[in-house]
């Protein structure tokens, strides 16, 4: 029994592919490292698929993202979630933005390189972020 797609389901699919191509990502790539088929992956950002929770997680992670990044409101304009902080100006970085920044942190082979970049994040922006 086929059934219809829903908004939410869209909505799911259309983060995923977002975030997907944001790293890099083909849908093979993808579908690869999750264990998961190609035609999943398509299914899933046409929101033919439902994404199961147990997968939303396995995403989620893969992708870097919380999952609640997958239910926020985030337009076509590049606004970021309500979920991403803010920062001293009030302002959110775009999701753009946000992604750039961890692919380019997740290509810096050294950790100490990148605790190092962390610190000085945390220098520039006031307060000590969440992460090591």
């Amino acid at each position: 029994m086929q059934r219809d797609r829903t908004d939410l389901d869209r909505h799911f699919g259309d983060r995923l592919r977002t975030a997907r191509r944001s790293l890099g990502l083909s849908p093979t790539e993808l579908a690869s490292r999750l264990g998961l088929s190609e035609i999943s992956i398509e299914e899933y950002e046409s929101g033919r698929r439902r994404i199961a929770a147990s997968d939303l997680i396995d995403i989620a992670g893969l992708l870097g993202v919380d999952v609640g990044y997958f239910f926020s409101d985030e337009d076509a304009g590049g606004v970021a979630p309500a979920w991403l902080p803010s920062g001293p100006t009030g302002k959110r970085p775009s999701s753009r933005e946000s992604f750039d920044l961890l692919r380019a942190f997740r290509r810096i082979p050294s950790a100490a390189e990148r605790r190092r970049i962390v610190r000085l994040i945390e220098a520039l922006g006031g307060e000590p972020c969440s992460i090591g």
